[in-house]
């Protein structure tokens, strides 16, 4: 049957989205982790072959090597933050599709969500797509929170990253993909809540 083949495929596209994201952020939290590593191991192999050395001599030929490791870190950091942004996309993109089971586009449902004369500081388009979700559905779940705890501070950090304010927390994999873990789950949920 077309309409269940096409419900599965959602299923399967939240899922494999999900899995592609989190084998991402691994990957490049990998690359970053063992290319500092392996300069740091380089530097204390030289200081290790010079133990006779100058404490300036020694510096004086590590100190291209401390920059490179502040260059990798400053890498991974804006790379965390731009896996961030792409993770809370994934969970917008989805949630979009989710709204176009109730024949609603993202303009009509912000524009609903305006009419009904919600709070309009600080609310995201998910916010907005969950209340018109929750409002023509009957959801398992109450609120977002319900499920991605950490929704609040995650959409904080996202806002600070977009508009090139500095975070007010260190961003790392664990971090990213426990918030990922959640948005998947938060997603599957919904979708088994519109599926009819």
């Amino acid at each position: 049957m077309a309409i269940s083949k096409g419900r599965y495929e959602l299923q399967a596209s939240i899922e494999d989205t999900a899995a592609m994201l989190e084998s991402l952020a691994i990957d490049i939290n990998s690359y970053y982790k063992n290319k500092i590593s392996t300069i740091e191991d380089n530097i204390k192999c030289t200081k290790e072959n010079n133990p006779n050395e100058d404490f300036e001599i020694l510096q004086s030929m590590t100190n291209m090597q401390e920059m490179e490791i502040e260059f990798y870190k400053e890498f991974q950091k804006e790379a965390l933050e731009m896996l961030l942004i792409k993770v809370f996309s994934y969970a917008e993109k989805y949630f979009e599709i989710l709204l176009s089971r109730l024949s609603y586009t993202r303009n009509k449902a912000i524009k609903e969500y305006s009419n009904d004369g919600e709070p309009r500081n600080n609310i995201s388009d998910i916010e907005k797509f969950f209340y018109i979700l929750k409002k023509h559905k009957k959801l398992s779940i109450i609120q977002i929170t319900d499920i991605w705890n950490d929704y609040n501070n995650f959409h904080s950090l996202r806002k600070d990253i977009v508009h090139r304010s500095a975070p007010k927390k260190t961003i790392n994999i664990e971090y990213i993909n426990l918030n990922l873990s959640q948005i998947s789950k938060l997603l599957m949920t919904i979708e088994a809540d519109t599926r009819q």
